[in-house]
């Protein structure tokens, strides 16, 4: 109970960072394997970062305070560039589906509807990295007792 008690709010936003790592991997791992874009295939570096961000998370939220704070700090600066060159990897394997919707050809609903979903996507990535940003500033992911 004392753990949970020594708790930060910045501590639990990197737990949450954690969780919207996993949403995005998430979405991003249903939007290559299905719909219109299923045969494209899923880019490794997309999951592995968002794996190694999301373990990394969760090790850091327990063991943060045994830890030095500078070692923290550098820590949640990896975590939060591995999210942000998965949330880039995303816009770049997505970018030609995004820019075929700007030609003025009628768009199947398949098409439009995994543009939804990938936009989406991108945007919990986006979401995720500014979250590790904010805790990365923080620094302290625990209260000193």
């Amino acid at each position: 109970m004392s753990f949970i008690k020594k708790q930060n709010v910045f501590g639990w936003l990197l737990c949450a960072g954690a969780v919207l790592s996993l949403v995005s991997m998430i979405i991003y791992i249903a939007n290559s394997t299905s719909g219109f874009l299923a045969g494209i295939g899923v880019n490794a570096y997309i999951i592995i970062a968002s794996l190694v961000a999301i373990l990394g998370s969760i090790a850091l939220f327990l063991f943060s305070d045994k830890l030095d704070e500078r070692l923290v700090g550098l820590a949640t600066f990896i975590i939060g560039m591995l999210i942000a060159i998965a949330g880039v990897e995303f816009v770049v394997v997505r970018i030609d589906a995004i820019g075929e919707l700007l030609n003025p050809i009628p768009h199947t609903d398949a098409e439009i509807s995994a543009v939804n979903v990938a936009i989406t996507g991108i945007v919990f990535y986006v979401v995720t990295m500014l979250i590790y940003v904010v805790t990365t500033i923080a620094g302290r992911l625990h209260k000193k007792v």
